[in-house]
């Protein structure tokens, strides 16, 4: 895995106004803590982008864009986030 764009959310965390994100399903259905940075990343082999929805306890949520302008524009929806907003990533993963 490749992270391509990073963004620290503190500032943020409370403006999650687009999109809900759970753990559970059905009666058991919590939300997630409050997320404090996002990452976009790209796995090998795969031509999408993963929009990584990090809390400070370790939790993750994850969406899946078929292109980075898709990925970008749902950060802005969810977290009013522009793409000049974010900072270069330069993490990568070959265990993922």
């Amino acid at each position: 895995m490749a992270v391509i764009k990073t963004i620290t959310l503190r500032e943020r965390a409370s403006c999650d106004k687009g999109t809900k994100h759970f753990l559970g399903q059905g009666q058991n259905q919590a939300a997630f803590p409050p997320f404090a940075s996002l990452a976009i990343a790209q796995y090998s082999g795969d031509s999408g982008y993963s929009l990584l929805h990090h809390c400070e306890n370790g939790m993750e949520a994850d969406t899946y864009h078929a292109t980075l302008d898709e990925a970008y524009q749902q950060a802005k929806y969810e977290f009013g986030i522009e793409p000049k907003d974010w900072e270069e990533g330069n993490m990568v993963d070959a265990h993922r």
